[in-house]
């Protein structure tokens, strides 16, 4: 080889080996993790006051009238009132429940409520409806023809002899009527079992020796309870 190409490849090699390593690149650092707050819980849930519908009652009597809602969701009911008024006069100021007569009523209805958020439960919510609330009297059933013969004959029985209760729909039953008849008549006749226990005991007494046990286990067979035929004897005397 020759001395001067030699020489040239010689300082290419030295310069290779005193050369400064090229300056490693950097990794670029990596982005900070945005931080992201968690999202509000929305509250949900929802009560709706519904109108209380027509009542019905029978003659004389009153029916019971309670706030009417509905729910839906996650909610917490804190109370629910009723305000009752007919004209000026009030049948219940911020009540749970009302009874009420036959006729017309204003009725303002109040339900408190919370919603859950989160882990816990909101603010007090309210919910109100005012109406119009119609009691009615129910219609009086029909009586049947059997009906009122059934009424007739346990009337006629009455007259000449004294029954218990149970004893007068036993012989109605006997002269052909249903027990739904017989029952129904003895049910309106308007006796009293007390004092017909006391006949019936006196009755007993006319024709026959009895102690005093003895004519309370009688009247017993003859279907009065025990504290009608108890007083059926104490009223015999016995």
């Amino acid at each position: 080889m020759k001395p001067r190409l030699l020489a040239a490849l010689t300082a290419v090699a030295l310069g290779a080996l005193i050369a400064p390593a090229a300056p490693a690149v950097a990794a670029p650092a990596p982005a900070a993790a945005s931080v992201v707050a968690p999202a509000a819980v929305k509250a949900t849930g929802k009560v709706t006051v519904k109108k209380i519908a027509t009542k019905t009652v029978k003659k004389g009597k009153k029916v019971t009238v309670k706030p009417s809602y509905k729910v839906s969701g996650k909610v917490k009911i804190v109370s629910a009132r009723l305000t009752v008024t007919k004209g000026k006069a009030s049948y219940g100021k911020n009540k749970t429940s009302v009874k009420l007569a036959a006729g017309k009523y204003t009725v303002k209805q109040q339900v408190s409520y919370k919603l859950r958020s989160g882990k816990g439960w909101g603010k007090t919510r309210t919910a109100k409806l005012t109406q119009t609330l119609t009691v009615k009297t129910a219609a009086a059933k029909k009586v049947t023809r059997s009906q009122q013969n059934a009424l007739g004959k346990a009337k006629q029985y009455l007259r000449y002899m004294p029954f218990s209760k149970a004893g007068l729909i036993e012989q109605l039953e006997y002269e052909g009527y249903s027990y739904a008849d017989a029952s129904w008549a003895v049910n309106k006749v308007g006796a009293n079992w007390n004092k017909q226990a006391a006949a019936k005991a006196e009755q007993y007494l006319q024709y026959m020796y009895f102690s005093r046990d003895g004519l309370i286990e009688q009247l017993e067979y003859e279907g009065f309870t025990s504290s009608q035929a108890r007083y059926g004897v104490n009223a015999a005397g016995l």
